[in-house]
């Protein structure tokens, strides 16, 4: 017997992703093969919630960690297809995953007596469940202004997850009582209609980070009562390789103190 394991996706996998295998068995011996039995040892993880669905009558055991398929007969220069499928589950540990093992083997009742070539009776498929930790960090500096004046905020930042993630955007609300200031901001920003102010970042690889500015122009003169300046921002990505595993790090504010400044008014009647 010849035994095949086949990936049927792009590894790594992802969260969300639903993955499956191709086994292919033949018997490219000269005897028939009966009591033909082929078991796959189930990926190590405990990542596959979804539980296995195993084709052709195959029977699941997740006490054992095996799927079992009776194949009986197969007759010399026949194969057989046989397919496993499951879901990696949408929230996995937001740090590196040890590799999955996925391992299966053809056995007989050895009726026609043992296989000459035993080495090829079991395969394994080895795969990598990635995923995507986006994180954003927003300083102004630790400054104080006043009305008419400007804050310049660094955002920094970082996919610190193990996949690359694409179409990653960082947003920005502007915040009450101030004006964007584009002339003194990185020149990516673009202004929506619905008022918030974004960057596009395009792909980041899993490691990688960076930083950006954004700034702002205080009202002057200011309604009476505003103390301070608060700005909000938040990174999001396309989802490409599943959700975001650490959502509390997808957004950050900062508080910039405002020097209040008197306003007069003299009425002479």
């Amino acid at each position: 017997y010849v035994i095949d394991k086949i990936e049927n996706f792009d590894d790594p996998a992802f969260p969300g992703e639903t993955i499956s295998w191709d086994i292919v068995v033949s018997n490219e011996g000269n005897q028939d093969g009966t009591g033909v039995v082929v078991t796959d040892t189930l990926p190590t993880g405990d990542f596959f919630d979804a539980g296995f669905i195993a084709s052709d009558g195959g029977i699941v055991d997740l006490d054992a960690g095996t799927v079992t398929w009776n194949i009986g007969d197969l007759a010399a220069g026949d194969s057989i297809t046989l397919t496993l499928t499951t879901t990696v589950n949408e929230n996995v540990p937001p740090f590196l995953l040890p590799q999955q093992v996925n391992s299966v083997s053809v056995t007989d009742d050895g009726t026609n007596g043992p296989d000459p070539t035993p080495e090829n009776n079991t395969d394994e498929e080895p795969f990598d469940i990635t995923e995507v930790d986006l994180a954003i960090a927003k300083d102004d500096g630790g400054i104080t202004t006043t009305p008419g004046g400007s804050v310049t905020y660094t955002l920094d930042y970082a996919n610190i997850g193990s996949a690359p993630a694409e179409d990653v955007t960082i947003t920005e609300t502007l915040p009450e009582n101030t004006t964007f200031d584009a002339a003194n901001s990185d020149p990516r920003w673009v202004v929506q209609s619905d008022g918030t102010i974004t960057l596009d970042l395009g792909t980041l690889a899993d490691g990688e980070s960076g930083s950006v500015t954004y700034t702002v122009i205080v009202d002057d003169p200011l309604p009476a009562g505003v103390e301070e300046i608060l700005n909000e921002t938040e990174i999001s990505y396309a989802d490409g390789r599943g959700p975001d595993q650490n959502l509390s790090n997808n957004s950050d504010d900062d508080n910039t103190p405002v020097i209040a400044q008197p306003d007069y008014v003299i009425d002479k009647i």
